[in-house]
Protein backbone atom coordinates (compact mmCIF):
# COMPACT_ATOMS: atom_id res chain seq x y z
CA UNK A 1 0.00 0.00 0.00
CA UNK A 2 1.41 3.42 -1.04
CA UNK A 3 1.86 6.09 1.63
CA UNK A 4 -0.54 8.99 1.60
CA UNK A 5 0.32 12.68 1.26
CA UNK A 6 0.23 13.31 4.99
CA UNK A 7 2.61 10.45 5.68
CA UNK A 8 5.09 11.82 3.14
CA UNK A 9 4.96 15.30 4.78
CA UNK A 10 5.63 13.74 8.21
CA UNK A 11 8.59 11.80 6.80
CA UNK A 12 10.23 14.97 5.43
CA UNK A 13 9.81 16.70 8.78
CA UNK A 14 11.78 13.95 10.51
CA UNK A 15 14.69 14.11 8.06
CA UNK A 16 17.40 16.60 9.06
CA UNK A 17 19.47 18.06 6.20
CA UNK A 18 23.14 18.84 6.92
CA UNK A 19 22.75 22.33 5.42
CA UNK A 20 20.22 25.09 5.19
CA UNK A 21 19.05 26.71 2.04
CA UNK A 22 19.31 30.46 2.44
CA UNK A 23 17.64 33.08 0.36
CA UNK A 24 19.90 34.31 -2.46
CA UNK A 25 20.90 37.95 -2.20
CA UNK A 26 22.54 40.01 -4.95
CA UNK A 27 25.97 41.38 -3.95
CA UNK A 28 24.83 44.86 -5.11
CA UNK A 29 21.72 46.91 -5.02
CA UNK A 30 19.76 47.19 -8.18
CA UNK A 31 19.06 50.79 -9.18
CA UNK A 32 15.56 51.99 -8.90
CA UNK A 33 13.79 52.53 -12.20
CA UNK A 34 13.93 56.18 -13.21
CA UNK A 35 11.12 57.77 -15.20
CA UNK A 36 12.61 59.59 -18.18
CA UNK A 37 11.18 63.03 -18.80
CA UNK A 38 11.29 63.98 -22.47
CA UNK A 39 11.38 67.68 -23.30
CA UNK A 40 8.19 69.14 -24.63
CA UNK A 41 8.22 69.90 -28.38
CA UNK A 42 8.90 73.55 -29.02
CA UNK A 43 6.95 75.26 -31.80
CA UNK A 44 9.52 77.10 -33.94
CA UNK A 45 8.25 80.35 -35.37
CA UNK A 46 9.82 81.58 -38.62
CA UNK A 47 10.33 85.34 -38.88
CA UNK A 48 7.93 87.04 -41.24
CA UNK A 49 10.81 88.26 -43.42
CA UNK A 50 12.01 84.70 -44.04
CA UNK A 51 8.49 83.50 -44.84
CA UNK A 52 8.01 86.40 -47.25
CA UNK A 53 11.37 85.72 -48.93
CA UNK A 54 10.57 82.02 -49.39
CA UNK A 55 7.17 82.83 -50.88
CA UNK A 56 8.76 85.38 -53.19
CA UNK A 57 11.32 82.82 -54.41
CA UNK A 58 8.57 80.25 -55.04
CA UNK A 59 6.48 82.80 -56.92
CA UNK A 60 9.47 83.87 -59.02
CA UNK A 61 10.30 80.27 -59.86
CA UNK A 62 6.69 79.64 -60.86
CA UNK A 63 6.69 82.69 -63.11
CA UNK A 64 9.91 81.66 -64.86
CA UNK A 65 8.63 78.10 -65.23
CA UNK A 66 5.45 79.39 -66.81
CA UNK A 67 7.57 81.71 -68.97
CA UNK A 68 9.55 78.85 -70.48
CA UNK A 69 6.62 76.45 -70.73
CA UNK A 70 4.29 78.90 -72.43
CA UNK A 71 7.00 80.11 -74.84
CA UNK A 72 6.83 83.82 -74.07
CA UNK A 73 9.42 86.27 -75.37
CA UNK A 74 10.41 89.62 -73.89
CA UNK A 75 10.04 92.46 -76.42
CA UNK A 76 10.99 96.12 -75.96
CA UNK A 77 9.15 99.12 -77.37
CA UNK A 78 10.34 102.74 -77.47
CA UNK A 79 7.93 105.64 -76.98
CA UNK A 80 8.35 109.35 -76.31
CA UNK A 81 7.01 111.66 -73.65
CA UNK A 82 4.26 114.03 -74.77
CA UNK A 83 5.67 116.91 -72.72
CA UNK A 84 9.45 116.62 -73.06
CA UNK A 85 10.00 114.05 -75.80
CA UNK A 86 12.09 111.93 -73.42
CA UNK A 87 12.59 108.30 -74.42
CA UNK A 88 10.77 105.60 -72.48
CA UNK A 89 11.26 101.88 -73.03
CA UNK A 90 8.38 99.52 -72.32
CA UNK A 91 8.95 95.77 -72.07
CA UNK A 92 6.15 93.34 -72.85
CA UNK A 93 5.84 89.58 -72.90
CA UNK A 94 4.60 88.31 -76.25
CA UNK A 95 3.86 84.70 -77.09
CA UNK A 96 6.26 83.12 -79.52
CA UNK A 97 4.85 82.09 -82.89
CA UNK A 98 5.72 79.10 -85.02
CA UNK A 99 7.53 81.26 -87.60
CA UNK A 100 9.73 84.34 -87.58
CA UNK A 101 7.32 86.13 -89.86
CA UNK A 102 4.45 85.67 -87.43
CA UNK A 103 6.66 86.87 -84.55
CA UNK A 104 7.32 90.05 -86.55
CA UNK A 105 3.60 90.49 -87.20
CA UNK A 106 2.83 90.27 -83.49
CA UNK A 107 5.54 92.79 -82.67
CA UNK A 108 4.36 95.37 -85.22
CA UNK A 109 0.72 94.94 -84.20
CA UNK A 110 1.71 95.43 -80.57
CA UNK A 111 3.60 98.60 -81.50
CA UNK A 112 0.48 99.94 -83.23
CA UNK A 113 -1.46 99.60 -79.97
CA UNK A 114 0.65 102.40 -78.53
CA UNK A 115 2.17 102.86 -75.07
CA UNK A 116 0.78 101.44 -71.83
CA UNK A 117 2.17 104.13 -69.56
CA UNK A 118 0.38 107.49 -69.43
CA UNK A 119 1.79 110.73 -70.87
CA UNK A 120 3.47 108.90 -73.75
CA UNK A 121 2.58 109.43 -77.39
CA UNK A 122 2.00 106.55 -79.84
CA UNK A 123 4.15 106.07 -82.92
CA UNK A 124 1.15 106.03 -85.26
CA UNK A 125 -2.44 107.28 -85.22
CA UNK A 126 -4.75 104.91 -83.39
CA UNK A 127 -6.64 103.99 -86.58
CA UNK A 128 -3.50 102.71 -88.32
CA UNK A 129 -3.69 99.07 -89.42
CA UNK A 130 -1.13 96.56 -90.61
CA UNK A 131 -2.16 95.55 -94.14
CA UNK A 132 0.49 92.86 -94.57
CA UNK A 133 3.97 91.85 -93.43
CA UNK A 134 6.35 89.58 -95.30
CA UNK A 135 9.78 88.30 -94.30
CA UNK A 136 12.10 87.10 -97.05
CA UNK A 137 15.89 86.66 -97.08
CA UNK A 138 16.37 88.65 -93.86
CA UNK A 139 14.34 91.58 -95.23
CA UNK A 140 11.00 92.62 -93.69
CA UNK A 141 8.35 94.24 -95.86
CA UNK A 142 5.70 96.12 -93.87
CA UNK A 143 2.64 97.75 -95.41
CA UNK A 144 0.40 100.07 -93.36
CA UNK A 145 -2.95 101.68 -94.00
CA UNK A 146 -3.09 105.31 -95.15
CA UNK A 147 -3.37 106.62 -91.55
CA UNK A 148 0.34 105.84 -91.03
CA UNK A 149 1.22 108.86 -93.17
CA UNK A 150 -0.43 111.21 -90.66
CA UNK A 151 0.95 112.67 -87.47
CA UNK A 152 -0.55 111.17 -84.28
CA UNK A 153 -2.97 113.40 -82.39
CA UNK A 154 -0.54 113.44 -79.45
CA UNK A 155 2.19 114.92 -81.64
CA UNK A 156 5.53 113.67 -82.92
CA UNK A 157 7.33 113.50 -86.26
CA UNK A 158 6.16 110.86 -88.74
CA UNK A 159 9.64 110.10 -90.05
CA UNK A 160 11.09 109.78 -86.54
CA UNK A 161 8.31 107.38 -85.62
CA UNK A 162 9.16 105.17 -88.60
CA UNK A 163 12.83 105.28 -87.61
CA UNK A 164 11.88 104.24 -84.08
CA UNK A 165 9.88 101.25 -85.29
CA UNK A 166 12.67 100.34 -87.70
CA UNK A 167 15.26 100.26 -84.93
CA UNK A 168 12.85 98.42 -82.63
CA UNK A 169 12.37 95.61 -85.14
CA UNK A 170 16.12 95.20 -85.64
CA UNK A 171 16.82 95.37 -81.91
CA UNK A 172 14.27 92.68 -81.00
CA UNK A 173 15.00 90.48 -84.04
CA UNK A 174 18.76 90.42 -84.74
CA UNK A 175 18.25 88.15 -87.75
CA UNK A 176 16.62 91.08 -89.62
CA UNK A 177 19.04 93.05 -91.82
CA UNK A 178 16.63 95.49 -93.42
CA UNK A 179 13.10 96.81 -92.96
CA UNK A 180 11.16 98.34 -95.84
CA UNK A 181 7.97 100.26 -95.07
CA UNK A 182 5.00 100.86 -97.36
CA UNK A 183 1.80 102.88 -97.03
CA UNK A 184 -1.07 101.34 -99.03
CA UNK A 185 1.48 99.78 -101.37
CA UNK A 186 3.74 102.84 -101.84
CA UNK A 187 7.31 102.87 -100.51
CA UNK A 188 7.65 105.08 -97.42
CA UNK A 189 10.85 106.85 -96.33
CA UNK A 190 13.14 104.44 -98.16
CA UNK A 191 15.93 106.95 -98.83
CA UNK A 192 15.63 108.56 -95.39
CA UNK A 193 15.96 105.23 -93.57
CA UNK A 194 18.85 104.23 -95.81
CA UNK A 195 20.68 107.46 -95.00
CA UNK A 196 19.90 107.10 -91.29
CA UNK A 197 21.34 103.58 -91.27
CA UNK A 198 24.53 104.82 -92.96
CA UNK A 199 24.95 107.65 -90.45
CA UNK A 200 24.40 105.39 -87.46
CA UNK A 201 27.09 103.01 -88.68
CA UNK A 202 24.75 100.07 -89.16
CA UNK A 203 26.05 97.72 -91.82
CA UNK A 204 23.19 96.90 -94.12
CA UNK A 205 22.85 95.82 -97.70
CA UNK A 206 20.40 97.93 -99.66
CA UNK A 207 18.90 96.63 -102.89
Amino acid sequence: MLPGKQQIKDLFKRIKFPFRIKKFKFPFKLPKPVALKLPKPVAFKFPKTIVFSVLLIILTAAVFTQFFISGLARRSFVFYSIDSGAVTVEERMLKRAESREQDLVRYVEEALLGPILPNLRPLFPMDTNLRYLMYRDRVVYVDFSEEAALQPAEGGDVLENFKTLNSGIKRNFPFVKEVRFFIIGNAAFYEELKQDAAQSGVRERWF
